[in-house]
């Protein structure tokens, strides 16, 4: 094959840089427009040149460099017997090596993760080390595993919260119709929670927030149905989907029977968080009133096991549900919801 014109061009400057100083000065411009740190280490591992990238980088001057060896930066910090190995391997076998990880934490950089490439020199006793800096990047795959597995713990609550609900409603539901009904309005519960999660930064949930969701959903309007009343509080994921659950079989039972579907029906919602035997406490009350209530259910549904029974073993503490004669009303005396 032919050399082209750009591999002659090559030839005659290499011809005319050769065994001259301005082969040095030519190969250091070179060096200098690369953006990584870039040290030049002699046949002991010494500091023969550092590039200015390095000194920023590392926050270091040249009369704490050159003519160092390598192993003596930061009080010994980068004696590593794996980079020993690599470098002592370059010169006599010309074992150049890709990517190489440390993560150490600098005296004047902090913690930093840093990926090592080092060369020959062509034929000369000289090694080209190229180091760059991976912390942000590592960090980011860090936390996109983190989320990731955040993500598959979710999914798989998620499915087997459907799974639950679906065996629980159909056992409680009178015929297809019943089911379907009851059962796409659990599932829209479940995503109206799942919604406000994925737009939270922090996938919490404030309760304030989740509350006026299901009570929207039922077309209530805040002053006329209903009154909010508590401090500001954040759930995690499973204590959201848990609430939006109880909240939705409230709000459910209160637009076919309570307060929602009475003409002068009115819900208060109140909670407040209290200190007892060492430990805040959430207490969560929810009341109807104007509803005529002339008899108790006799037979208790999923809704009403779900408020009474599966809530208070989720948090660990009591929810009970008693009918007024002027409508329903919810407690939940529970130890504070972890975030």
């Amino acid at each position: 094959m032919e050399p082209t014109k750009s591999d002659s061009s090559a030839v005659r400057l290499t011809v005319q840089l050769a065994d001259t100083d301005e082969a040095l000065r030519f190969t250091k411009a070179v060096l200098e427009t690369i953006r990584q740190p870039l040290l030049v280490l002699t046949g002991d591992l010494s500091v023969a040149w550092a590039s200015a990238a390095f000194y920023h980088a590392f926050q270091v001057r040249a009369g704490e460099t050159l003519g160092r060896r390598i192993y003596a930066f930061d009080d010994g910090e980068w004696d590593l017997p794996e980079l020993r190995r690599l470098l002592e391997n370059v010169l006599p076998d010309n074992n150049g090596f890709d990517d190489y990880e440390i993560e150490h934490t600098f005296p004047r950089l902090g913690r930093r993760v840093l990926r090592l490439s080092g060369r020959r020199l062509h034929d000369s006793h000289l090694i080209l080390l190229v180091i760059e800096d991976i912390t942000e990047r590592a960090r980011r795959e860090r936390q996109q595993r983190v989320l990731a597995g955040e993500l598959q713990h979710r999914v798989k609550n998620v499915l087997m919260n459907v799974r639950a609900l679906f065996h629980q409603t159909l056992r409680y539901s009178r015929d297809l119709e019943h089911f379907s009904e009851v059962f796409q309005g659990r599932l829209d519960a479940l995503a109206r929670t799942q919604d406000l999660l994925a737009k939270a930064p922090a996938k919490e949930v404030p309760l304030h927030e989740l509350i006026l969701l299901e009570l929207e959903a039922q077309g209530a309007e805040e002053e006329r149905d209903y009154s909010i009343d508590g401090p500001e509080l954040s759930l995690g994921a499973e204590a959201a989907q848990a609430m939006s659950l109880m909240v939705h079989e409230l709000t459910t039972n209160a637009a076919k029977y309570g307060a929602l579907a009475a003409e002068r029906g009115r819900i208060e919602i109140t909670w407040r968080i209290e200190r007892r035997d060492g430990r805040e406490r959430l207490l969560f009350r929810w009341r109807e009133h104007g509803v005529r209530i002339e008899q108790v259910p006799e037979t208790r549904g999923f809704g009403a096991q779900l408020i009474e029974s599966s809530l208070a073993y989720m948090f660990g503490g009591s929810s009970t549900l008693t009918f007024h004669p002027d409508g329903a009303e919810c407690v939940m005396d529970v130890p504070m919801p972890r975030v």
